[in-house]
């Protein structure tokens, strides 16, 4: 319910400072919210970190504070949509959906079932959260279309937050109670220290939500005074997210996790290359699909990777610092692409900037790569 609450409340916000604004004037009110975006992430490194740190027996209570809290911002910004506070408001639910998003991925190996995999796990909450977010999307843009108004959306997300609330007070059957020794531990700097393996599917997956961020507002405003183009690509997005969230645990067994976030970048540098290269319309679908492909699968294997840490209060530092940087990538992203540069010259950098990616990653990964001599000599 929270994922529906969140989709509603960001499409009530891009009826307000995106589509009713022309072009020039939407670029600048997005610099100033993705502006706004940076300070949540700015603070969420120290504070949240602690604040999981020295409640780690709380995390089901975190969820429910940071819910029920967004209730009462989600409420606020009904009257305030118009208003100066407009931006605060929708700073201070950016931070606690970060706040909840890091608490869920933390809480997720405390309510695992003994005979169940952390990939498991991910993926069946990663879809419950696709689903969720499709519901909410079609139930805010309808009752946006009926009212005429952003109020709208953000009279039903208030409920639905109010019902994620409420879904979490219960405890889980089978929870794992964190010892209070570990709840105070002092992290040394191996506690939360990774394989250099899945370092690089961090640096892999870090370059895939760059991406993400950087065509989300490359194909938005692209289709800004198009419904119809604007609605196919959203399409495309959900089903390649939907598709990418079962794709980790079938993968499962032909690939280590590691390597998925890699394979997908691969992949989603070819998929730009081409669309740079030839231009057509169906090229935005394939580009569009292919990111959210990438980002569903890729986050559902890290997410498994990060979570074997036997260490809680290490597996907590790992999911709180690669959270924050990845939403930097997506922040850092959306802000360039926001350079009025043609779209293919845009794609273009973006598959060298992908390539580049994955070559670090790979490097990262200490997978010996081909030299320009050898390829040099290849050809010969």
């Amino acid at each position: 319910m929270h994922a529906a609450g969140d989709v509603m409340v960001a499409i009530a916000l891009a009826n307000t400072i995106f589509f009713t604004a022309p072009s020039d004037a939407a670029r600048q009110q997005v610099v100033l919210y993705l502006a706004l975006a940076m300070l949540p992430v700015a603070l969420l490194t120290p504070v949240v970190d602690g604040l999981l740190a020295r409640h780690a027996k709380q995390l089901r209570h975190t969820l429910f504070l940071a819910s029920a809290i967004r209730v009462g911002l989600a409420a606020a910004l009904i009257g305030g949509v118009e208003t100066a506070a407009l931006y605060p408001l929708a700073l201070a639910l950016l931070v606690t959906s970060r706040v909840h998003g890091i608490a869920r991925t933390a809480y997720v190996p405390e309510i695992l079932p003994s005979d169940r995999s952390l990939v498991w796990a991910n993926t069946w909450l990663s879809a419950t959260v696709n689903i969720a977010s499709a519901i909410g999307a079609g139930i805010a843009t309808a009752v946006v279309a009926l009212t005429g108004a952003s109020s709208g959306a953000l009279f039903v997300a208030v409920g639905a937050y109010a019902l994620s609330a409420l879904v979490v007070l219960p405890r889980v059957p089978g929870e794992r109670a964190i010892d209070a020794v570990d709840r105070d531990l002092v992290i040394d700097g191996d506690a939360a220290r990774l394989p250099s393996r899945t370092v690089a599917a961090g640096v892999a997956l870090a370059v895939i939500r760059f991406a993400t961020g950087f065509l989300t507002f490359l194909l938005a405003f692209s289709a800004k005074d198009n419904p119809a183009l604007f609605s196919a690509l959203v399409a495309a997005a959900v089903i390649g997210g939907a598709l990418g969230t079962f794709t980790a645990g079938a993968a499962r067994p032909f690939m280590p996790m590691w390597a998925l976030p890699p394979t997908l970048l691969a992949v989603l540098a070819f998929t730009a290359a081409s669309a740079a290269w030839d231009g057509r319309a169906v090229w935005s679908f394939a580009v569009a699909l292919s990111s959210a492909f990438a980002w569903a699968a890729g986050k559902v294997a890290f997410d498994g990777l990060t979570q074997q840490l036997t260490c809680p209060a290490g597996r907590r530092r790992v999911v709180v610092r690669y959270a924050v940087g990845f939403q930097v990538c997506w922040i850092v992203g959306a802000a360039v692409a926001l350079t009025p540069v043609d779209a293919s010259y845009a794609l273009a950098a973006l598959a060298v900037g992908c390539t580049l990616g994955l070559v670090g990653a790979l490097k990262q990964a200490e997978v010996k790569l081909p030299s320009l001599a050898s390829l040099l000599a290849f050809e010969r």
